[in-house]
């Protein structure tokens, strides 16, 4: 005979299951896919503003900028605040020539307009790495869901994340230009 509590104990295992299955397969997916989409999109902005004049397409920033993206696309499913944070302590000292090195002097010689254009592009990737690296630890997706936090609140602390995590996210900005630098394999 099934006592109530055996029957508690399979209703807890299976909502578990539910859970650790709607985060790891579900939701885990979209966010990838959506932070896939929005460096997409993004590359594809900078892509109109070089094809409209704004910039050049052999700019070195573009370059270095369009890589960059590609290297996020490549590597999405890895971005998330632990990969940022190991990264940031095992790859801080042997890095050199770093991104923000790299698009600081690329922008030397640009005009005000092209330069802001850059900016603007590499702004927009940074706060997308970041909402996608707290999005992808479920750490902070039990803090979201248990503390239910407003979003206009979210949209504030996005900026400060932002702004601490500078050093980390150029050491993982660094590694998905290199990333994105390596030819694709084709498959035929």
């Amino acid at each position: 005979m099934i006592t109530e509590t055996t029957i508690r104990l399979i209703w807890l295992l299976v909502g578990l299951f539910s859970l650790w299955y709607a985060y790891f397969f579900l939701y885990r997916e979209y966010t990838i896919e959506s932070f896939r989409t929005k460096m997409f999109i993004l590359r594809n902005e900078l892509f109109d503003s070089a094809a409209n004049g704004a910039i050049s397409f052999e700019h070195p920033a573009y370059i270095l900028l369009r890589n960059t993206m590609n290297g996020f696309i490549r590597f999405g499913h890895r971005v998330s605040l632990f990969e940022l944070v190991m990264s940031y302590f095992f790859l801080k000292k042997n890095l050199r020539n770093t991104f923000s090195e790299k698009l600081k002097s690329a922008l030397k010689d640009t005009t005000p307009e092209s330069k802001q254009v850059f900016e603007d592009s590499t702004k927009k990737m940074v706060e997308y790495l970041a909402v996608q690296a707290i999005l992808a630890s479920p750490f902070f997706v039990v803090f979201i869901i248990a503390s239910k936090i407003p979003s206009f609140i979210m949209n504030r602390a996005d900026a400060y994340i932002v702004n601490k995590l500078k050093k980390q996210i150029d050491t993982i900005e660094t590694a998905a230009l290199a990333y994105g630098e390596q030819p694709t394999l084709a498959i035929n």
